[in-house]
This record gives structure tokens, C-alpha cells and sequence, in this order.
């Protein structure tokens, strides 16, 4: 709606275009002018000047200062709530009072940064010019290289590595000009889920092992926000709970507080009756509890786009000991498929050589949301995936 006109009354017009949001956004008190309300942070910003002289060093330090110094307090909002000072003061505030700071701070840094504001996933998204649309605001720094976001109300975030409330169709930079650009919050940084899964197989059907599975960018995120606080045994009881009641003989993760690197988690398993056996011949799943074993997409037509939140992959690699006294009858055959325009693909492969048996499986979605119009498609992919991750390798007594 551009305007009402009532009887006897002046007109009201509402905002027409996005630049007219963005003027409008920026010039409200609790948004351009607190970004020049710096003279609280002058002392701080002297010694990160001093030990922040490159312009990764400078995004990063700006980056974990506002995390240390302004805590969440659960509140959206692309306006500051507090305001810079305040909420400095009292070590908290709302998403507004945080990134804004952030903002502010990499502009004292030297670096053209911007707000760039936008709508939570669980608000919606805006498909026109809005300002009540738009419910939240990270940070931009505009660089020759391309656009990296950060976000300081998440403690696990990275530079263009945001929290999933955060990743919402696309955002719009506004800048001190009142101008607008848009960016692509679908784009971002791959999530990846690396395993490495190694077993042997007795002659009863009884599984031990060890796997080493490794979260990448919003799959670490998740993973840290899930884990970071509980203890040892529940993350334990947690996993075996998930993966089909295997029992964890021996559990080690790291960098689940060193965020410059992926979380890994590793661990020792055993598990009776993994594999079925009938009169003289074994029939193995080779992934076990890596397996997908259900296609998530029911539905035989959609209208609405599917949206992963970022582009994200899952790799996992497989060594199997098969027992003394068994020989290969069959395998898997291998598969390699992708969808249109290079959205996704699905490559698995089933080698076997003595005793061993190797299995490779590749699933990847490259585009953090896909259109309708491929919906068909993706179903089609994901039914592969369960078929041939479920797919029984066969053991035979020799």
C-alpha cells in the first residue's frame, strides 16, 4: 500500500520504493545516528588499533571485541534498543545494539562497513519494499574481494559463517548515502559434515570400529550450540541414542571453542547384531548408522521453494573388514548422479579387494534454497541416496 487519503485528513504515504526504506531506516535515531556514538569505545579502540593492523586481523578482532563485550539478550530488532553506550555499559543488549556496535567499531578500524538488515526465517520474507518486514541487522564489510557478514550476537560465529535465524533469502546493505544493495544470505559458506567411518565384522555379526566426523561453518555452529554446554556423558549418551544404539567404548572432540578450525568429533563403537545373518550368508549396510535412511520430501508436487538455509555437503568414507571365512558375493552398483544447472549431485562407489571393502559417498545441495521448479528432481536425488545407502553389500561362507 503507497498511501491513505481519509476524508478531511492529510494524506499518509507509506514507503514506495527501497530507497525510501533505506532513507528512512538509516535516518531513524536509533540507527544511522548511533553508529557515530563512539566516544564510549575510544580507549578500546586505541589498543585494537594498535594490535590489529591487517584487514583479516582487524574483521576477526572486531569481531570477537563485540562478542566479549555486548552478550544477546534474545530481542530482535534492526534498531538499537539500549543504544551503543548503554548497552555497552550493562553487557547487553538486542540483535540492534549489538551489530550496530560491530558496525561502528570496523568503521573506527578503517574498514567500509555497513548494517545490513533483513528478516529472521521465522518472520518471513519480505516481497516488497518494507520496513516492518526487516526485524534484524548484522554487519558488512565491503571489500574489492566480495562482501563478508559477521553477526556478534552468536558466540560460534564466523566472518560469512552466520546463525541459521540469520540466513533468510537475501539482506539489504544501507549504506551512509541512504543507497541500497542487496546480497544473497543463501549463498554463504558451504556447510560440511566430513566422516571417516572404519570397522571390522566377526564371524557372529558383531561390529567394532572407530568414526571421525568433522563440521564445517553452520554444521559447526550447530554442533557447538547442541554440545558446547553439556558434559562429556551426555554428549555420549546422545550419540548413541541417535546412531542406532551403538556403544561408545572411547569419545575425544576438539575445537569445539577454536573457532578458526572444524569441530572433529572421534570415538570407538561396538555393536551387536549390526549385521543380518541368514543360513551361510551376511548382509551388511555398509554405512550403518551413517546411513540416510529415509527421503525427507513426501509430497508428490510442491509450490513452495526448498530452503537449506546455505549450500551444504556430507562426504563419507568407509573401511570394512569383512570376517575370516567370508567372500564378497555382491556390492552395490556405483551411482553418479547430479541435478540440473549444477544444484546438487550424488556420487557413491563400492570397492572390494580381499578382505576389504571400500565404500565413497558424495551428497552435495549447492544452492542454500531450489526453486519449485526442481523439486521433482531433488526428490528423485534423495530417493537415490536412501536406496544406495541402504543398499545390502552380501557376504558369503566360503
Amino acid at each position: 500500500m503507497a498511501s491513505v487519503h481519509w476524508p478531511n485528513q492529510s494524506p499518509e504515504y507509506f514507503s514506495q520504493t527501497w530507497e525510501d526504506v533505506a532513507k528512512t531506516i538509516y535516518d531513524n535515531p536509533n540507527f544511522g545516528a548511533e553508529l557515530t556514538k563512539t566516544g564510549h569505545l575510544k580507549d578500546d579502540i586505541t589498543v585494537l588499533k594498535a594490535n590489529l593492523t591487517t584487514q583479516n586481523a582487524k574483521i576477526y578482532g572486531a569481531l570477537d571485541y563485540v562478542k566479549s563485550k555486548i552478550k544477546w539478550n534474545d530481542y530482535y530488532g534492526k534498531y538499537a534498543e539500549k543504544g551503543l553506550r548503554k548497552a555497552y555499559k550493562e553487557g547487553s543488549g538486542n540483535i540492534g545494539d549489538i551489530n550496530l556496535t560491530l558496525v561502528a567499531v570496523l568503521r573506527e578500524l578503517g574498514l567500509n562497513a555497513n548494517p545490513l538488515v533483513s528478516s529472521t526465517r521465522a518472520n518471513g520474507v519480505p516481497t516488497f519494499p518494507t520496513r516492518n518486514g526487516l526485524n534484524y541487522v548484522i554487519a558488512v564489510v565491503e571489500t574489492p574481494q566480495g562482501n563478508i557478514l559477521l553477526d556478534a550476537s552468536e558466540k560460534y560465529s564466523m566472518p560469512n559463517v552466520l546463525p541459521l535465524r540469520a540466513i533468510n533469502w537475501s539482506g539489504a546493505i544501507i549504506r551512509k548515502d541512504k543507497s541500497i544493495d542487496f546480497v544473497d544470505l543463501s549463498s554463504l559458506t558451504v556447510a560440511i559434515q566430513d566422516s571417516n567411518l572404519s570397522y571390522k565384522i566377526d564371524e557372529e555379526g558383531f561390529v567394532e570400529g572407530m568414526n571421525r566426523t568433522k563440521y564445517s561453518n553452520l554444521l559447526a555452529i550447530n554442533y557447538r550450540n547442541k554440545n558446547g554446554n553439556k558434559d562429556q556423558e551426555d554428549v555420549i549418551s546422545s550419540i548413541e541414542t541417535e546412531n542406532d544404539d551403538i556403544e561408545i567404548l572411547n569419545f575425544r572432540v576438539s575445537n569445539v571453542d577454536n573457532l578458526s578450525k572444524p569441530v572433529v568429533e572421534m570415538y570407538k563403537f561396538e555393536k551387536e547384531d549390526a549385521v543380518e545373518i541368514i543360513a551361510d550368508k551376511m548382509y551388511i549396510t555398509p554405512l550403518l548408522f551413517l546411513a540416510t535412511d529415509e527421503n525427507p520430501f513426501k509430497l508428490d508436487n510442491r509450490e513452495y521453494p526448498v530452503d537449506f538455509g546455505t549450500p551444504w555437503q556430507e562426504k563419507i568414507k568407509t573401511t570394512i573388514q569383512i570376517p575370516e571365512g567370508y567372500k564378497v558375493e555382491t556390492v552395490p552398483g556405483d551411482v553418479a548422479i547430479g541435478l540440473r544447472d549444477d544444484l546438487g549431485k550424488f556420487i557413491y562407489s563400492v570397492k572390494a579387494s580381499g578382505n576389504k571393502i571400500q565404500v565413497t559417498s558424495l551428497f552435495e545441495i549447492n544452492s542454500g534454497v531450489i526453486s519449485a521448479t526442481y523439486y521433482a528432481e531433488l526428490k528423485g536425488l534423495f530417493k537415490e541416496l536412501v536406496a544406495k545407502q541402504t543398499e545390502k553389500i552380501v557376504l558369503v561362507k566360503e
